[in-house]
């Protein structure tokens, strides 16, 4: 069952990452179960250790970008995601589209697949 919190912060953001949303598609090349980080978790990390001008964020099996969108709400100004499933890099771009059209913040990103 999805927490109510993790729905609450998709729709603020303007995205979509929570599991099982366009998830289940077993034609792909390659299938990992996806498991997004907790928003309460990213806030706590993202509070307690503020990003700098300088600072860039890598995610490494990015899924659909949570932690990457959150790094960039809270100031980071380049994010940068590594995704084998090219399903999940399309839904990270899309997400980060409908974010940035939603906030308007600078920030850089690259997505490589």
């Amino acid at each position: 069952m999805i927490e109510n919190t993790e729905i609450i912060f998709d729709q603020f953001l303007n995205i979509d990452t929570l599991s099982g949303n366009n998830d289940d598609n077993l034609q792909r090349k390659i299938f990992t179960k996806y498991q997004p980080a907790h928003y309460q978790f990213l806030e706590y990390l993202y509070q307690r250790y503020p990003f700098s001008n300088n600072d860039c964020l890598v995610d490494f099996g990015a899924g659909k970008g949570r932690p990457l969108i959150m790094a960039a709400y809270y100031g980071c100004k380049h994010i940068i995601a590594y995704e084998l499933d090219e399903v999940r890099a399309k839904m990270i771009n899309d997400n980060i589209i409908k974010f940035k059209d939603k906030f308007n913040l600078d920030f850089q990103y690259e997505i490589f697949c």
